[in-house]
Formats: structure tokens, sequence, C-alpha cells
């Protein structure tokens, strides 16, 4: 017989984001953009790490988070990354490039549901912070 299948982890939440996000990229020492593409309950389908950095940047594309989302059939898509030097402060290059992933996104009818920015014990939600 069959397993049953594991329940997917629902990130409906920036809390939820903000623990999921601590525990995969919170305490590394370079800065990683990772995408959780969501289907339309707010249920994770995967994560991905689209970059990894240096210890201050990582670079993110527009495009590739877009092209993400359409291949993996997601509704939504959730933003993450790390700031290893210990201050989740968006930087303004972090708003910037936050606001172009929305417009893009909209422009596609995908839900961008948050961008949150994490160290080991510290987190910013831009959905929190009445951004998105």
């Amino acid at each position: 017989a069959e397993e049953p299948m594991k329940e997917p982890e629902s990130l409906s939440s920036p809390e939820a984001v903000r623990k999921a996000a601590m525990a995969r990229i919170g305490n590394l020492s370079k800065e990683e953009f990772w995408i959780a593409l969501v289907n339309n309950r707010n249920k994770v389908i995967c994560w991905d790490r689209l970059s990894e950095g240096t210890v201050d940047k990582t670079a993110v594309y527009p495009r590739e988070v877009v092209a993400l989302a359409l291949r993996h059939n997601a509704s939504g898509v959730i933003l993450t990354h790390n700031h290893p030097g210990g201050d989740p402060s968006p930087s303004p290059e972090d708003t910037e490039r936050t606001m172009e992933i929305a417009a893009l996104c909209q422009d596609m009818e995908i839900r961008l549901l948050d961008h949150v920015i994490v160290t080991a014990d510290r987190f910013h939600s831009f959905k929190d912070a009445g951004y998105l």
C-alpha cells in the first residue's frame, strides 16, 4: 500500500514564513534569496533558492521569480532572504526590487504574498510594514 502523503506546509501568516525562513537561512554567513511557491490555499508547492551572494548582497531578477512560479503552476509566491549582518531592515535596493517583482507578479496574475528578511533571531515583513 502507498504511504499517505504528508500534508503540505501552510504559509498563511508572516509568522509562519518567518519560522520557515529562519530555519532555512537565518544563520547563514552569506546572503541567499529563496522563494516559496504556494497554491491557492497557501500550501507550499516547493521552496527554491534563487541565488547565493556575498556577506551583504545577493542578486534576484523579477523574471526568474515569475518564470519559476509559472513553471510550477503556483498561484502565489513568498520571497525570503537573509541579512547575515544581523539587521533585518530592508535596504533601498531590497524595497525597490520587491516593488518591481510585485508589479510583474500583478501583471501575470500571481499573488506576491510577502517578502520576509530574516536574521538568526529577527525579521522584517514587507506585508506587516504595509508595502504589500
